[in-house]
């Protein structure tokens, strides 16, 4: 079993598996993440007390172009952070 195929058995991956994962540096993928290609709360979060993580499935959809921008009820705002916009019930 090569190394991307391990990686991908993991649901949430640090910066350095998902840079393995997308097959480029680690530098590249903090890059993505502070000019807003990746954005918080969909590419990746941040857990209490521990680095970003990425979700696994959401970074394939992206190499794949089948992943969407942002969620309808949410606007990008500096530096990768999100304003949620309540949805009616």
């Amino acid at each position: 079993m090569s190394e991307t195929e391990a990686l991908i058995k993991h649901e949430y991956l640090t910066v350095a598996e998902a840079a393995a994962l997308l097959k480029v540096s680690p530098k590249r993928v903090m890059n993505m993440m502070s000019t807003g290609i990746f954005t918080e709360g969909l590419h990746f979060f941040r857990p209490r007390g521990m680095k970003p993580r990425f979700k696994a499935a959401v970074l394939r959809a992206y190499v794949e172009g089948t992943d969407q921008k942002q969620p309808p009820n949410v606007i990008p705002l500096k530096k990768g952070c999100v304003l949620r916009i309540p949805v009616a019930s």
